[in-house]
């Protein structure tokens, strides 16, 4: 469920101060700069015509080289978290998504490498009891993903756990109704941001090949943080901005019922693929969920106003016994359409980094840390593509295609107009 695994540890120091003591574990940012290339074998899914290395390179195609190997680090670190499994199975019911079974949160203990979930989520996603089928909350969660890449251009940050949401299923002895989950999330959002006072050690480590390896010693992978004894806050676990101000909730309305159809006869491979994400893309377009405001926001640049939603007539019926419809600041929540929802918290956050100066310098921290990450990458990939030759590397052979077909206006490869990280049938490729 987390980036940073291994058993807890409560230890003592810092004056007597209770010290977590957790393992780190490598940053999803942590890509192969080598992956062999079979040339022997038939390559599928790119244009033929661009097959042949371009003969020479003039300084414009190698910074088109460069911007290529660029977007392939981003693509492959989108492709490696969409696999972690706070994706594929942290958004079942029967998978591993938090539970929710009391009213309120009092007397209780999060395990640190349970808590360090809820750090760097922008909002809470709640599920009520009856709300979508396993084939529903993964079209839902796989949705949300491509939403949140495409709004940050391929690359929202994933450093420490980060991501739009975190989701929790509602059970039956659960909070009743919006008021009373309103309350469940104010105990929540205080527990979290009181936790993350809390001093952590981030245990340090390094690779080693196994005894019998014939394989040379990999590098030290990038870890997370440091070994230095300091907060969760200061280790950047934080509560998201929005967090304890705005929560989503998919109730029984949220989803369609599916429509059925059949497929023409004759699709197959692509074809029939490029079908079928239609046909959910389709599916999806009609999906909605409650956004509701706690009153919880003394810290923002400015009350959350759902009045652009009311006068742009995205808003919804809200369509629930607990909540009445109707216009203006008096709401407390709202109905919209799922993409809607992504894109007015999307708009909410960009305003806030814009307003407030400390978050917009959180923002410029996590985007010149990927900068750094992907240049330590490029510097591995160039290195190695220079000792076996560009064209037996599949990040340089690729990147060279890649800009030969872009100064034509083209492209070479099928993930450059339709990238398996963004499908919404399925996780798997």
């Amino acid at each position: 469920m987390s980036e940073i695994t291994g058993s807890s540890t409560p230890t003592t120091g810092n004056g007597g101060k209770e010290v977590i003591s957790l393992v780190a574990n490598c940053s999803p940012y942590q890509i192969e700069a080598f992956r062999e290339i079979d040339h022997g074998r038939e390559h599928f899914g790119v244009d033929p015509r661009y097959l042949k290395a371009p003969l020479s390179f003039t300084p414009e195609t190698s910074h088109l080289v460069r911007r290529e190997l660029e977007k392939i680090f981003f693509e492959d670190v989108a492709l490696h978290v969409r696999h972690e499994d706070r994706f594929r199975g942290g958004w079942l019911v029967n998978g591993t998504i938090t539970q929710i079974d009391t009213p309120r949160l009092t007397d209780f203990e999060l395990k640190p490498d349970y808590l360090m979930d809820f750090f760097n989520k922008e909002i809470m996603v709640y599920f009520e009891s009856d709300s979508g089928t396993r084939d529903g909350r993964g079209k839902i969660i796989r949705y949300i993903y491509r939403e949140w890449l495409r709004l940050h251009g391929g690359r929202p940050s994933f450093q420490r756990g980060a991501f739009f949401a975190k989701p929790a299923q509602i059970h039956s002895t659960r909070p009743q109704g919006l008021d009373q989950i309103t309350t469940f999330h104010h105990d929540l959002s205080n527990y979290i941001t009181t936790r993350s006072q809390d001093l952590v050690h981030f245990k340090q480590w390094d690779y080693k090949p196994p005894r019998f390896s014939t394989k040379p010693k990999e590098e030290s992978p990038e870890l997370q943080n440091d070994s230095e004894v300091k907060s969760w806050q200061d280790h950047r676990f934080m509560v998201g901005h929005l967090f304890p101000a705005l929560y989503m909730v998919f109730d029984d309305q949220c989803l369609p019922e599916p429509s059925p159809h059949v497929s023409p006869e004759g699709l197959h491979g692509n074809d029939r693929i490029y079908y079928l994400e239609g046909v959910v893309e389709r599916e999806m377009a009609k999906c909605t969920v409650l956004l509701v405001k706690t009153g919880d926001e003394a810290h923002l640049s400015a009350p959350v106003s759902f009045e652009p939603l009311f006068d742009a007539g995205l808003a919804l019926n809200v369509n629930r016994d607990d909540c009445d419809d109707g216009y203006g600041d008096g709401e407390t929540a709202v109905r919209v359409n799922l993409d809607v929802a992504v894109r007015f918290l999307w708009g909410l956050l960009q305003k806030e980094r814009g307003t407030l100066r400390g978050l917009g310098e959180i923002a410029r921290e996590l985007e010149e840390e990927q900068d750094m990450l992907f240049e330590k990458w490029l510097d591995k990939v160039m290195r190695r593509s220079h000792e076996v030759g560009f064209d037996n590397n599949y990040h340089t052979w690729s990147a060279t295609r890649r800009a030969a077909a872009r100064l034509n206006g083209e492209a070479f490869d099928v993930d450059q107009v339709f990238p398996f990280w963004e499908r919404l049938r399925s996780w798997h490729v």
